[in-house]
Order: C-alpha cells, then sequence, then structure tokens
C-alpha cells in the first residue's frame, strides 16, 4: 500500500490520463507516414514512434502498478510527531546546519504552492523520512543514506514538527 496526499494522489490520476492520452496519439501515428516500397511499407518515423510508445507505455505501466496500490491519505493534524504531510524543521548535527523538510507522498507529482517552494520534500520511502517518521521534538535520530562507499550516516535533532499548511 503506497500512501498519497491528496493533491499528489489526484497527480498520479492526471498522469496516467496523459500518458494514456499520449500513448494514443503517438501510437495513431504509426502507418501516416508510411510509403510503398515493393510489397513492404517503409515508415520513416516508424522506429521513433515505436520507441516513443514503449517509452511511454513502460511508464504508463509502472504508475498503474503504483496507482493499484496507491490510497489517498490526509497530511496529519498533529504537530507532536512527525508522520506523513508533517513539515519538520531539524539540525543536521553532523555538519552544525538547520534544515526543513515536508514528509510527502511515495511519489512526488504535485506542485507546491509557493510557500513551500523552498521546503524541500521527500518521500515518505526516503531514508530521511523514514528516521524522521513517528519521532517527536526533541528526539535525535540516525540517517544512513547510500550504499557501499557513499554511504553516509547523519545524526539530526528534530527541532520542530509543524502542518503541511502552516
Amino acid at each position: 500500500m503506497y500512501p498519497f496526499l491528496p493533491a499528489d494522489y489526484k497527480a498520479l490520476q492526471q498522469r496516467l490520463k496523459n500518458l494514456e492520452a499520449r500513448r494514443g496519439q503517438v501510437t495513431g501515428g504509426i502507418g501516416s507516414s508510411a510509403e510503398p516500397v515493393s510489397e513492404i511499407y517503409r515508415d520513416s518515423n516508424l522506429d521513433i514512434i515505436q520507441d516513443e510508445s514503449t517509452r511511454w507505455m513502460s511508464e504508463s505501466e509502472r504508475l498503474n502498478y503504483v496507482f493499484s496500490r496507491a490510497t489517498a491519505v490526509e497530511p496529519t493534524c498533529q504537530t507532536d510527531i512527525v508522520a506523513i504531510g508533517s513539515r519538520v524543521v531539524f539540525r543536521n548535527l553532523t555538519q552544525g546546519l538547520d534544515d526543513e523538510v515536508l514528509i510527502g507522498s511515495y511519489y512526488q507529482l504535485a506542485r507546491r504552492g509557493s510557500e513551500e517552494s523552498d521546503i524541500d520534500v521527500a518521500s515518505y520511502a526516503s531514508p530521511l523520512a523514514r528516521a524522521l517518521l513517528g519521532h517527536c521534538v526533541g528526539d535525535t535520530v540516525q540517517v544512513v543514506r547510500g550504499t557501499g562507499r557513499k554511504k553516509q550516516s547523519l545524526k539530526v535533532r528534530i527541532t520542530k514538527i509543524s502542518l503541511l499548511s502552516e
């Protein structure tokens, strides 16, 4: 099950509709520029159209898979615990920097309003969000990002939790 904030859920639905419409336009173009060459029809754009159609189909299948498991969830009304839809201010103790993040949906498809444009949005499945979820102001959590040589470990302390609309 993939929880989505309502705006992201609607954006996912719209993206799927747009992909289906685009795929119909692309596949409708096959044969429109075909020229007879002996007994075989040669289409100068066929390879391009087939590549584009395959790309759209692949994205459509991937998003349909996600959508079939998606559910719209309202942002939390709590400011005492980090949940999907929370805006979290935290201090990166490893680097000594303050930062803010919005814990978002599995996929980020909806555009956020201007008041949120300068806030990073982290999918709830990201390492940062997974480390923060369920914690409270004052909690210090360990965030492990990357793998192998690129593996990083950060300690962050939650300093503020607010609602999506605040």
